[in-house]
């Protein structure tokens, strides 16, 4: 039994060290976040900064990330992970108040299967078109052919 509880307390306790307190899904919050919406798939929440200072933490938090894509859109900045951490996406919105809105996306299956269904029929249909246009091709070039042929 008491190995149990210390087994049990040290796991708790190497758990809690791995995420701190102040992280969603791994990633580490903004010192002085205000948050807005919080379940298991999301976390939405302010931040009392500028825009480029929110974006420098981020950037200075993922830039020796090898599989994370940071995308500037003007007033958003868009951090996708093509790894398998537990977090898909986080977004730095710029909202017209002046407020600056963060959101952190957990990875789900809908997403990944969606693409790959997207992925798998895209295929078809380039296959599909590369079939009609080498048969109208050969329909065309037979044509000349029995058509230059029947001329001698």
């Amino acid at each position: 039994m008491r190995k149990v509880c210390v087994i049990t307390l040290l796991f708790i306790a190497i758990t809690t060290l791995a995420y701190p307190s102040d992280a969603f899904l791994g990633v580490t919050l903004i010192p002085g976040a205000t948050i807005i919406h919080q379940d298991n798939q999301r976390l939405e929440f302010n931040v009392n900064t500028t825009y480029d200072e929110a974006v420098g933490y981020y950037r200075e938090l993922f830039k020796n990330s090898e599989h994370v894509k940071i995308t500037d859109r003007g007033s958003q900045t868009y951090i996708e992970d093509h790894s398998n951490r537990d977090w898909h996406s986080v977004s730095i919105s710029k909202l017209e108040n002046g407020q600056i809105k963060i959101v952190i996306l957990k990875d789900n299956w809908t997403w990944i299967l969606g693409t790959l269904v997207l992925r798998f029929l895209a295929v078809f249909a380039v296959l599909l078109v590369l079939y009609l246009a080498m048969t109208l091709t050969g329909v065309i070039v037979s044509r000349m052919v029995s058509t230059h042929a029947s001329n001698r």
